[in-house]
């Protein structure tokens, strides 16, 4: 979960399919979120899993000091921002019991059109192939980037105010990012993943409802605590994709940022595995020795000396030399030696 020390009693954690999101940290304990230098905050990781529900959380614990007449808390999901939702009490007693406080989707729609919900969920970024077709737009790409992978729970301290009955007005769906980002935005980003929705009509029709008047303690309306989530896709999952991405120096996500140690490459590999890693590997030297003979060759004729090229092919009655060494090991394993 996600806590800030010098505000113990209050946490917030992301929830996917109901299960509590492993929360990672940065290794150095680094917190590099400039917007909230002078604002108490706490930044984890999380996995983004493609395609799956989740919601947030909110707790404030039984007791908690909360220095003002009920706390507000507003929630980000990367660039759509709910309404402030106010902590109520029925009586004097209730101001001391536990607050909690989930959201899992958006609501849209009118009286005339209906109301749908929008449930939150994870989905995958692409890049185009093609570039941007002009400046603007990759302008606009570029400030779209900095939105992907977030989400924050703001809390405020609010002061006292009343509830007032509303006719429920027309609201607008909430925006969602695109699916596909220009190639110049997308080398070197980490981000893979964005904040999507999977719609249901809503069950009842809505009239109205009651409004809290906001009235922030802070004059310039800024939380005193922010909860901050980033959400990244781990990488890849298959043994040998991770092998391919390994040999070509390819990594996203959780890997790329250093939140998770990419495993070793030999790790739990069957001798399936371990056989079809050679093969992949003398893939990568035989496409790789070519263009290694050509600089060799270019290299030499710039000292002055003879070209010395190897053969990058082998002739038709010659055997093919094996490039490792398969030695079985007494508990039945394949070890094999890269030479």
């Amino acid at each position: 979960m996600a806590v800030i020390d010098e505000l113990e009693g209050l946490e917030a954690w992301v929830e996917i399919n109901g299960e509590r999101a492993q929360e990672y940290a940065k290794p150095d304990g680094s917190q590099d979120a400039r917007d909230l230098k002078n604002t108490p905050h706490t930044i984890k990781y999380i996995e983004a899993v493609p395609n799956e529900k989740f919601s947030v959380v909110f707790k404030k614990a039984r007791g908690f000091t909360r220095n003002c007449n009920h706390l507000g808390v507003r929630y980000a999901i990367d660039q759509n921002e709910t309404i402030v939702y106010h902590e109520s009490f029925q009586d004097k007693k209730d101001r001391r019991k536990e607050w909690v406080r989930r959201i899992e989707s958006f609501m849209s729609g009118s009286q005339e059109k209906g109301w749908v919900e929008h449930y939150f969920k994870f989905s995958d970024v692409k890049y185009a192939e093609e570039s941007a077709s002009s400046n603007e737009l990759l302008q606009e790409a570029e400030r779209n980037m900095k939105l992907y992978g977030r989400i924050r729970v703001k809390c405020y301290r609010m002061a006292a105010s009343e509830l007032v009955e509303q006719e429920l007005k027309p609201i607008e769906a909430p925006e969602c990012l695109a699916e596909e980002v220009p190639k110049e935005v997308w080398k070197g980003n980490v981000v893979t993943s964005r904040s999507n929705f999977s719609t249901s009509p809503l069950g009842y029709q809505p009239r109205s409802f009651l409004e809290q008047e906001e009235i922030f303690i802070d004059p310039l309306k800024r939380p005193f605590a922010v909860f901050e989530f980033r959400y990244r896709s781990r990488g890849v999952y298959n043994m040998i994709d991770r092998l391919s991405s390994w040999l070509t120096n390819g990594s996203e996500g959780l890997y790329q940022e250093g939140i998770l140690k990419r495993p070793h490459a030999v790790d739990n590999m069957s001798q399936d595995e371990l056989r079809r890693l050679a093969r992949l590997y003398m893939d990568q030297e035989n496409d790789a020795q070519p263009k290694r003979e050509a600089d060799q060759a270019i290299k030499n004729e710039d000292d002055g000396a003879a070209p010395n090229l190897k053969r990058s092919a082998l002739s038709a009655t010659e055997a093919p030399r094996k490039r490792y060494k398969e030695t079985v090991r007494g508990d039945g394993k394949v070890e094999i030696d890269l030479d």
